[in-house]
């Protein structure tokens, strides 16, 4: 019993001392960062907080918070969201500048701890492979020969959510419900035909509706899907105050490391190694035609070069379809 009371009064010691050793790093680094902020010409900044700077301004609405804080301090204000300067700008000339005559000083992507695909174009840093894989993302992705590759995919995918549609009022209009009609999810059918097409043109394969091949992959390939889009929602702390990024309160980086496996050490090496070996689609996948490219210029179109373009893929078109669908709903509900 002696023992056990030791044992909690050195506990209780260790956590004081951890506590005010943690508060005189907290001012420590406070009075540095003025001092530094003091050294340098800085635009007008509202007063900050040890430890959380302005994140305590930011409420919703967002855009109400931002424009009270531009009318109060000028059209371009120095912010500090934990360890993270930003600029707020409101002001057109001065956003034109940013991203014309100043657009190199803008070009670099800040690396937050949460993002576990760094090499991806949207976090990636200007520099030759930025421009290598914007390149080749514009020829694969936006192209009008793009467009053209996939009318007949396009087509077909349309006639086949047309055809689940008419079983699925069969199915219901054989059931002892009076009311033979269904409510469609719009939001949903479209985003499965959306993300039908993509996955086809990038690898012949297809992830919703009934002509699925491999059903394990399926489930894990909607599970990513769903995880990304619930986490590109989510605000993570740990990214702004660097001493809580051991914590991990809400479990971010454990899910986005496991978005990070699952993306590009198993689905998306998978899918490539079957066409190397297999020769899928020959000539007619995003991924058979990049695979043929690398033949040429292996350093171009390298593997990792591969995953990114296809990962991207994915990525753009869903988040474009489900923005899309949202406004879409609010227009019609």
């Amino acid at each position: 019993m002696a023992e056990l009371l030791q044992l909690m009064d050195n506990l209780s010691v260790n956590i004081v001392v951890s506590f005010f050793l943690l508060v005189s790093i907290t001012a420590l680094l406070h009075y540095l960062n003025k001092n530094n902020n003091n050294n340098k010409k800085v635009p007008p900044s509202p007063p900050a907080l040890p430890v959380l700077g302005h994140l305590h301004l930011l409420k919703k609405p967002l855009h109400h918070t931002l424009i009270d804080i531009s009318s109060r301090y000028g059209p371009i204000t120095f912010l500090r969201f934990g360890s993270r300067p930003a600029l707020l700008i409101s002001s057109h000339s001065l956003a034109e500048q940013c991203f014309t005559t100043h657009d190199v000083f803008f070009l670099n992507r800040v690396q937050l701890p949460s993002v576990m695909l760094p090499d991806l174009i949207a976090f990636c840093n200007y520099g030759s492979y930025w421009r290598n894989v914007r390149q080749i993302a514009s020829v694969e992705l936006l192209s009008n020969r793009q467009l053209q590759v996939s009318l007949d995919i396009r087509a077909q995918e349309i006639k086949d959510m047309v055809h689940q549609l008419f079983k699925s009022y069969k199915s219901s209009e054989k059931s002892e419900e009076s009311n033979c009609f269904r409510k469609l999810d719009f939001r949903k059918t479209i985003f499965e035909l959306t993300m039908n097409v993509m996955m086809m043109l990038i690898a012949r394969k297809r992830f919703y509706g009934d002509k699925i091949e491999d059903v394990e992959e399926t489930q894990k390939f909607r599970e990513v899907v769903t995880e990304w889009f619930e986490l590109s929602g989510v605000a993570n702390v740990e990214d702004f105050i660097p001493l809580l990024r051991i914590l991990d309160f809400k479990g971010v980086m454990k899910r986005m490391k496991w978005i990070t496996k699952v993306m590009m050490e198993e689905m998306v090496p998978k899918i490539i190694k079957e066409h190397q070996q297999e020769s899928i689609g020959k000539g007619k996948t995003m991924i058979n035609r990049m695979l043929e490219l690398g033949k040429k210029d292996s350093e171009k179109y390298s593997d990792l070069v591969i995953r990114n373009i296809a990962i991207v893929s994915v990525n753009c078109h869903a988040f474009y379809t489900y923005y899309a669908n949202t406004q879409i709903s609010r227009w019609w509900y």
